[in-house]
């Protein structure tokens, strides 16, 4: 029950309710802090479930604070949502948004220039990146 009131009181979650904005980087102080608030309560295990969340945004939040702690299934909960197409609009941290898709972001998180334990390298990232932008 604490989670689920997180998810509904925290401004980067709640946010969804009034539309369905994240910010790609999370690098803004006061969502950055409630990203923080929500993995200190959050269990792996809760985190998995929320990757099948209804909200496309809570999904993505989810998937990232999975990555953050290098959980093992996170490479399966990816090829689990490749037809997810739901958008949401993130920012770069500036002015600038944009409409990207969950299975979009989610293989972001996953790049071979991020710091992830479960990155991809440049080959196979590319080879799953076409084939998300087939489907």
């Amino acid at each position: 029950m604490k989670l689920v009131e997180l998810l509904k009181t925290e401004k980067i979650i709640a946010s969804y309710f009034q539309g369905n904005k994240i910010s790609v980087l999370l690098d803004e102080v006061d969502q950055s802090n409630n990203y923080q608030n929500l993995l200190k309560i959050a269990t792996d295990e809760d985190l998995i479930y929320l990757t099948d969340n209804e909200y496309p945004i809570i999904r993505c939040i989810a998937f990232k604070g999975l990555n953050s702690r290098n959980n093992t299934r996170i490479r399966e909960i990816l090829y689990n949502h490749k037809n997810d197409n739901s958008e949401v609009e993130c920012s770069n941290g500036a002015c600038l948004t944009n409409q990207i898709k969950v299975k979009e972001f989610m293989l972001e998180q996953l790049n071979p220039e991020t710091t992830s334990k479960y990155r991809f390298n440049l080959e196979k990232f590319e080879s799953i990146t076409k084939m998300y932008e087939k489907e």
